[in-house]
């Protein structure tokens, strides 16, 4: 069984919560770059993740909305973006290729192809419910599972 979700760009949190550890793997593919904020989608998909679940993305950070004018958007490179999914978050990258090359919406008979370096990663969510982040003190991890709860 699959779903397919389309997440707005004004993504609510609270919306995940109808999903809350429900889904053994997430794949995004040419997404994570279309959030104004993407720690916003990090935390949905480890929220809607099953305990080891697993999260595969590909796709460039180009970030949409980084030139236009009157938007403010978090743009980060693919190191701070690792740190924070890590460091952060409940994940561990098994896989990653930050210069994965390939194209994107084109006729492989025209003679104008579009090529992106992308981020490939897989990453598995802590099977530990509740578990704490590197460097996370005891009291922030309280304060974050009451939040998220």
């Amino acid at each position: 069984m699959y779903v397919s979700v389309c997440l707005s760009v004004r993504l609510s949190i609270s919306s995940c919560c109808w999903y809350l550890d429900q889904w053994d793997c997430v794949v995004t593919c040419f997404f994570l770059d279309t959030a104004h904020n993407p720690l916003a989608y990090i935390e949905c998909i480890e929220k809607i993740l099953v305990p080891g679940g697993h999260w595969l993305n590909l796709g460039p950070l180009l970030w949409h909305w980084s030139d236009i004018d009157g938007e403010k958007s978090i743009e980060l490179s693919y190191e701070q973006l690792r740190r924070v999914i890590v460091g952060n978050f409940q994940f561990t990258m098994l896989k990653e290729e930050s210069n994965h090359r390939g194209g994107y919406i084109q006729n492989p008979r025209s003679m104008m192809k579009t090529v992106y370096d992308s981020v490939l990663f897989v990453a598995r969510k802590s099977t530990s419910a509740g578990a704490m982040h590197p460097g996370q003190t005891v009291a922030s991890a309280q304060k974050l599972r009451g939040r998220r709860s």
